[in-house]
């Protein structure tokens, strides 16, 4: 262990999980749905640019988004769109996606000092 107290097995992938019973179109559902509560599938378009029409099939559970669609996601949203897509995430996913959250409120919150000082 390291300074962060993390065991490095949380940065190595895994080969003997059978990931493919880890996907959890409800957590990405739910995620999406969290993000954009009211037109859901206009906006997950409009930010990825991919058709509504498979949106709308993500979030009715009819369909799960292919490779280019996960790679889309996750560079719109970040690693967090990726922790909610599987039921048991990997500890380096997810220690990803908590680094990101901390990036983008430490840079929310920058923003807001610089609006209060200007306005002081």
């Amino acid at each position: 262990m390291g300074k962060s107290g993390l065991s490095w097995d949380l940065f190595f992938s895994n080969t003997d999980h059978d990931w493919s019973d880890e996907i959890d179109m409800g957590g990405l559902v739910r995620f999406l749905r969290a993000r954009y509560p009211d037109k859901t599938a206009p906006n997950v378009a409009a930010d990825t640019r991919l058709p509504i029409d498979t949106v709308k099939k993500w979030l009715a559970l009819v369909a799960a988004p292919n490779g280019k669609a996960v790679l889309v996601l996750a560079c719109v949203y970040g690693p967090e769109v990726l922790v909610a897509l599987l039921r048991t995430p990997p500890g380096w996913l997810v220690e990803t996606a908590r680094a990101a959250e901390q990036a983008r409120l430490e840079a929310e919150l920058a923003a807001l000092q610089a609006k209060l000082a200007r306005s002081a």
